[in-house]
């Protein structure tokens, strides 16, 4: 599944080639929103391309999803050199979406996250530690509701 959404390319909708798309009909889906925690949590769900925000990347770590990161205007290096949950599309810690990538080069990062086990296991492995952090009695909550009630408690006027 390809989510293309309104205005990603300079403010336009992307389109794609009539013939393109009859190539691709047996093996790709392309809408323009999906409910992301829904996509990521289904169980056929063997990776994630994604520009590595953040919002994303802690979702796809916490479902344990592995990632394939092309940076938009962040850094994916935490996803592979960090986490170990996945890959960074290009080796140059500079590149973004705007430098070009063959499709030689995806297509090996794409078999590389796929086949290796390792990608899984540490997603695996993350998303555990993600849902213990979580759990009513840890301090991450308590702490977390501890600022909820200072915000309730103080005017912002």
């Amino acid at each position: 599944m390809w989510v293309t959404r309104p205005s990603l390319i300079h403010g336009q909708s992307p389109s794609f080639d009539v013939d393109f798309l009859e190539r691709v009909k047996n093996r790709a889906y392309f809408v323009d929103w999906a409910p992301q925690l829904d996509v990521l949590s289904h169980t056929s769900m063997g990776g994630f391309f994604t520009h590595g925000g953040w919002n994303s990347t802690l979702d796809r770590i916490t479902l344990g999803v592995p990632m394939l990161g092309w940076p938009y205007f962040s850094d994916c290096m935490c996803i592979e050199q960090g986490w170990k949950v996945g890959l960074r599309l290009q080796d140059d810690d500079y590149a973004t979406m705007e430098t070009l990538v063959s499709r030689n080069v995806i297509k090996a990062k794409v078999e590389q996250l796929m086949t290796n086990k390792t990608f899984q296991d540490k997603a695996n492995e993350w998303s555990a530690l993600a849902k213990n952090a979580s759990i009513e009695d840890e301090s991450s909550l308590n702490n977390f509701l501890s600022f909820v009630e200072s915000l309730k408690s103080r005017s912002f006027m």
